[in-house]
């Protein structure tokens, strides 16, 4: 478990922003971007409801994953991060855009 642990640190923490970055500034295309915020919200949904599951269900494997749940936030993190600055590149959005409740109707 230790050397996935390492491996997934790695992935996470220095393979996975890079990737992201040079992605984003290949493709400039709504729909990369939209899938990432996809990706992100499915992450985040597996860290919330990991544990309980784990609990519930009692297998070893959920208890493997719980103890990964660092990891996976940080991925969700750059995941997330890159779904925001690319939507906000590609539709050119300011700051008072973002904060009008307007935009969003």
């Amino acid at each position: 478990m230790y050397k996935f642990r390492k491996i997934l640190q790695i992935i996470a923490y220095y393979i996975l922003p890079i990737t992201l970055l040079i992605l984003a500034f290949g493709k400039t295309e709504r729909e990369v971007f939209t899938k990432l915020g996809n990706t992100s919200l499915i992450l985040l949904s597996l860290i919330v409801f990991i544990k309980p599951l784990a609990v519930i269900f009692k297998k070893k494997f959920l208890w493997n994953i719980v103890s990964l749940r660092r990891e996976l936030g940080v991925a969700n993190f750059w995941t997330f991060f890159f779904h925001f600055t690319g939507l906000y590149y590609v539709n050119s959005l300011t700051p008072r855009a973002i904060f009008n409740p307007d935009y969003f109707i």
